[in-house]
């Protein structure tokens, strides 16, 4: 018996799409600690990342300018609707 032309032991390389792209949305309100310790490391996993905060949180937005990530600060009140839809 002979494999050699088997469907199943046909490797086929794969080639990624140039056009795909990996974003992240995290949301840190008050966790600008956690935030400067995990940021470096994640953020070059993915080509675009949003942190969401508060507008209150200065800390969390100041750790996402110095490494260079979008920040979002909403409003506490809708940032609680969203949180518990998930």
């Amino acid at each position: 018996m002979s494999y050699e032309n088997d469907f199943c032991v046909t490797v086929v390389a794969h080639v990624p799409d140039p056009n795909f792209k990996l974003e992240a949305v995290v949301v840190y309100d008050h966790y600008h600690d956690f935030l400067r310790c995990t940021l470096p490391h994640n953020k070059f996993h993915f080509d675009k990342m949003v942190v969401v905060t508060s507008p209150e949180d200065r800390e969390t937005q100041r750790v996402c300018q110095f490494y260079r990530v979008l920040t979002d600060a909403l409003r506490s009140r809708w940032k609680q609707l969203c949180m518990t839809r998930l």
